[in-house]
């Protein structure tokens, strides 16, 4: 049996990941509550819940500092919800720097970007190393590919990595 990794971009407009050594097995943008604010502990259950136990949860970590206190909070409380999901499945959760710190999955796969240029890296990179594979866009007929999949993949292919490497 494969390893898994679930990797999570946990911000509202983040995505989730499942990834194992053949590739992206499936993606989701981030389940939320209707009110639109808030992730659906729920619906994220569902999700993990779907997977075999030689799974692994990457979650990535909140910033050190945010624009405004209010996005802070809202990373905050989503971080909660899903580290809480993923704790009670009893799968083993790994926290995964934010990229833009100097040992986060970012800095490690894209190297340093100038300000900016992560999510067109990012990208760049999900393209190379999944060519075949199609991610989904931000609106249903647009162009630019959903940033917070992407994310959760490249969280998912990084923590893939580490692991195989041990």
């Amino acid at each position: 049996m494969s390893l898994t990794v679930i990797g999570i971009d946990n911000g509202i407009h983040g995505g989730i990941a499942a990834l194992d050594e053949n590739g992206i097995g499936r993606v989701w943008k981030m389940p939320l509550e209707p009110c639109g604010k808030r992730v659906d502990t729920k619906a994220i259950w569902r999700i993990i819940l779907s997977f075999f136990p030689k799974t692994i949860i990457a979650i990535e970590l909140l910033p050190d500092h945010m624009d405004s206190a209010a996005t802070m909070r809202s990373f905050a409380m989503n971080y909660g919800i899903i580290y809480a999901a993923a704790k009670l499945s009893g799968l083993r959760v790994v926290e995964v720097p934010c990229g833009t710190r100097l040992d986060g999955w970012q800095r490690r796969l894209l190297g340093r970007q100038p300000k900016g240029g992560n999510k067109t890296a990012a990208e760049a990179l999900a393209r190379k190393l999944w060519p075949d594979y199609k991610f989904p866009t931000k609106r249903p007929k647009g162009k630019a590919l959903h940033d917070g999949i992407v994310d959760a993949c490249l969280i998912a292919y990084d923590t893939l990595q580490t692991e195989l490497a041990k």
